[in-house]
Formats: structure tokens, C-alpha cells, sequence
């Protein structure tokens, strides 16, 4: 509600008893939750700003595709698996085992 009225109006515009009648509060309860209207201005900017950075933090995030987490995990599976590029033509004898340079870690995405 503050945010809402804050928002629309001035901060002198908005009054305590408006607050308190957006919130369906007493001037009482409010008063014994905030020292001012200042106060809850300043709650109110707070909130807004953190909501903004958070949203800007999302739009300029890299996406990561949702089996994302899963490649380092096939991907090591995959290193250890037989080579079917250099030996495909000679058959199963004579496949090879290439494991990865720099084996990926298994647990959680960082």
C-alpha cells in the first residue's frame, strides 16, 4: 500500500491516516510499528530498490539452458567413453579410451 500511494503521490500528499486506511490499521498500530511516515517511506524506497535490482540482476543474467547443470556430468561420461571417430572403420578391437584433460566436477552448479 505505501509503496502504491508513495508511488502515485508526493510524499506530503500521502498522509498517516491514508496509509493506515490502505492497510485497514489504526493510527495506533501503525504508530506502534513506525516511529513516522518517514519511516515507512523509507521502508517502502527500500523495497523498491532491492525488487529493481533484483529484476536487473535476472535481465542481465546469462540463461543457462535447463539441462545446463547436467553437461559437466555427461560430458565426463562421454570423455571416458570408446572414440568413434578415429577407429569407427576398424571396428570394436581396436576402439581407444580418451579421457578428458581436465575431468569436469560432479556436485552442484556454482
Amino acid at each position: 500500500m505505501a509503496i502504491e500511494a508513495f508511488g502515485l503521490h508526493s510524499y506530503g500528499e500521502v498522509s498517516v491516516a491514508e496509509l493506515c486506511a490502505g492497510a485497514h490499521i489504526s493510527k495506533g498500530t501503525f504508530y506502534r510499528h513506525f516511529d513516522s511516515k518517514g519511516q515507512v517511506f523509507v521502508r517502502a524506497a527500500e523495497r523498491v530498490v532491492l525488487q529493481s535490482l533484483a529484476r536487473f540482476r535476472e535481465a542481465i543474467a546469462p540463461r543457462r539452458a535447463p539441462n545446463a547443470n547436467l553437461d559437466p556430468w555427461v560430458s565426463g561420461w562421454v570423455g571416458f567413453a570408446p572414440s568413434w571417430r578415429s577407429s569407427e572403420r576398424r571396428g570394436p578391437s581396436h576402439w581407444t579410451v580418451q579421457r578428458p584433460s581436465n575431468p569436469p566436477r560432479i556436485g552442484p552448479a556454482r
